[in-house]
């Protein structure tokens, strides 16, 4: 099928070609005949797929989009819009590039937002920029391996808004060795933040997990979380805010951490801060 006719039914363009032989689950605007001509967005699936090529679906309005266990250079979906929920468990994007791996700045996802198990990588760049994303429900990054360069970071959620909660769970793996790993500042999320388990390690004075200005109205859990800088501050927490309640239990920083300044409760077993 040629990508131009993909193209024009995931933007919208009221072009006249036949939809016969598209495979199932496949669709994305129906023009409606009323008044207001407002579209219809219905899902689309593409799952288990390959990709030579990078997925651009930039200001794309769809119901709901899965990628779930597909292989691709990159997926940039800046502006998207999902009614409901983004599938990209079990994806592996390994593009180079200062857009990054996946691409996600100032998208809009109504629902659910999954990378369970995904494998992202960037040799130049970030690995995930979801700059101002927002998510209606919760950010499932649970399992996630995501590598990137550069002091732009390697997972990348500023001024993101996410309504349910942020898990980066189940012995998820951030690394950047040119600067940070998380980069979290103004990051809002309704309900908790949990980082258990958590593999950072990032490079220099930016620090490895940022989450300056953060705004948590849940816990934030970073128990167990291993988080790692030889060249500056481990976790880099200035002015967070956490409504409810922090776990640090067995936290290891091996490096020089910044004090969080939170309005929180801390209960803590021993944390390890070393330098």
């Amino acid at each position: 099928m040629p990508a131009t006719h993909i193209r024009d039914l995931l933007l919208g363009a009221p072009r006249a070609h036949s939809t016969s032989g598209y495979p199932s689950g496949w669709c994305a605007h129906h023009w409606s005949t009323g008044p207001d001509r407002r579209a219809q967005c219905l899902p689309l699936q593409l799952e288990n797929c390959r990709f030579d090529e990078p997925v651009v679906l930039d200001r794309a309005q769809l119901s709901s989009l899965s990628l779930r266990g597909s292989v691709l250079p990159a997926l940039h979906a800046e502006r998207l819009r999902l009614i409901h929920s983004l599938v990209l468990a079990d994806l592996t994007a390994t593009g180079p590039g200062e857009d990054g791996s996946v691409r996600l700045l100032d998208a809009h996802i109504s629902g659910d937002l999954s990378l369970r198990g995904a494998t992202l990588t960037n040799e130049a760049g970030a690995a995930l920029v979801a700059d101002g994303l927002e998510v209606g429900s919760s950010a499932v990054l649970a399992g996630l391996t995501a590598t990137g360069h550069g002091e732009k970071g390697t997972v990348r959620l500023p001024g993101a808004h996410i309504t349910g909660q942020l898990l980066l769970v189940d012995d998820a793996k951030l690394t950047n060795e040119a600067g940070p790993a998380l980069v979290a500042d103004g990051l809002q999320v309704d309900s908790d933040t949990s980082l258990a388990g958590l593999t950072a390690t990032g490079h220099g004075e930016k620090g490895t997990v940022r989450l300056l200005g953060a705004h948590i109205t849940g816990d934030l859990d970073l128990r167990r979380a291993t988080l790692t800088n030889e060249a500056g501050p481990a976790l880099y927490a200035d002015g967070l805010q956490v409504d409810s309640a922090t776990s640090l239990a067995g936290l290891t920083l091996p490096g020089t951490a910044r004090k969080a300044r939170c309005g929180c409760r801390a209960r803590t077993s021993p944390a390890s801060f070393s330098s």
